[in-house]
């Protein structure tokens, strides 16, 4: 008699397989994806191996909402200059989807009609608080880049330095999508899903930086008298500019100019630091060496202009130094939070 023996080998075989083309990816395996289970029985019986299969049992991947947004540095730009702040949106969801996005929660100093806000998302704009503009539909995982266009007023009275303009841009998705989970999460493999979870923004500001000049005119010397208020004739006076960039932006095109007073003629020694004393000095401590130049007009009333022709750099000024009758130095840059001191002499006729 053959004793039969009937071996039941048990084995289950889980199968994804796709109701559309997907992956997994950061996000996390593709929203719809049909996760199938099949188990499989197998025996032998005498000679003869026979299987046989359980019904499928199919789950189908849920859709998750999730998005992050760049977080954009603050910035400093020039009076009348335009500041761009570009942003990347990243859909954080396992479903492509569309995202609405806005600008809210502005914070102005200096005025609101310092400030404009235009919102570019592709070839749309806007520069309207809460006006919404949506993106093209965004992959999961993919991106999308929008940005934010900060004005201000090309005026330096209405621009003050230090003014700024904040804002905040929202995006909202969820528009083509029902979700099934909008929150960020840890799944049991570690793994973190739906990164910030839904409806992320960024604050963000654009602060003017502009140069503010002052400048300060004493006498400091009188040759002849010993009084600077009260000089005897032939006296030799010496008169002292302070100039002071108290702002936090370089001034450009800069003119520091002042006419030679009626009775009285310029003083050559006015271009050089060894005359008349340790006192007498162009540009105290620099003599021209940062880039200021001593120019001289004859005329009554010369034009002022940066590259006025109606001034004459000293070193190539040829006539008689009682033709002068206005001085001045320019320079091309003045850097924030500069103070030098211009001195120049004239004698009393």
């Amino acid at each position: 008699m053959r004793r039969k023996e009937l071996f039941l080998v048990l084995s289950a075989v889980l199968l994804a397989v796709l109701a559309f083309p997907g992956k997994a990816s950061a996000t996390g395996t593709a929203s719809g994806t049909t996760i199938q289970n099949i188990a499989t029985v197998s025996w032998t019986s005498g000679a003869s191996t026979q299987t046989d299969t359980s019904g499928p049992i199919d789950s189908t991947v849920a859709t998750i909402g999730g998005d992050t947004l760049s977080d954009e540095a603050n910035a400093t730009f020039n009076v009348g200059e335009t500041q761009v702040f570009t942003y990347t949106l990243t859909n954080t969801g396992n479903a492509s989807d569309t995202f609405q996005i806005y600008i809210s929660d502005t914070t102005l100093t200096g005025g609101a009609s310092l400030w404009r806000f235009t919102l570019y998302v592709g070839n749309q704009s806007t520069s309207l608080m809460q006006d919404t503009l949506a993106t093209p539909a965004v992959a999961a995982d993919g991106t999308y880049s929008c940005s934010v266009a900060v004005w201000s007023n090309s005026n330096p009275d209405s621009s003050p330095d230090g003014a700024a303009g904040e804002f905040k841009l929202v995006i909202l998705p969820g528009f083509t999508q029902a979700y099934d989970s909008t929150g960020q999460y840890t799944g049991d493999n570690g793994t973190t899903y739906a990164t910030d979870g839904i409806g992320s923004s960024d604050t963000a500001k654009a602060t003017i930086a502009a140069a503010i000049l002052t400048l300060a005119k004493g006498v400091t010397a009188v040759t002849i008298g010993g009084n600077a208020s009260v000089p005897l004739p032939g006296a030799t006076i010496e008169y002292e500019l302070t100039y002071n960039n108290t702002g936090s932006a370089a001034a450009d095109s800069v003119i520091i100019y002042d006419s030679v007073p009626t009775n009285t003629t310029w003083d050559t020694a006015s271009n050089s630091s060894t005359n008349l004393g340790a006192t007498a000095t162009f540009v105290e401590g620099d003599s021209g060496a940062t880039g200021w130049e001593l120019q001289v007009s004859t005329l009554a009333s010369p034009n002022q202009a940066y590259n006025s022709p109606d001034y004459k750099v000293i070193t190539s000024y040829g006539g008689a130094p009682s033709a002068v009758k206005w001085i001045r130095w320019v320079r091309q840059q003045v850097p924030a939070a500069e103070t030098k001191t211009m001195r120049f002499r004239v004698i009393i006729q």
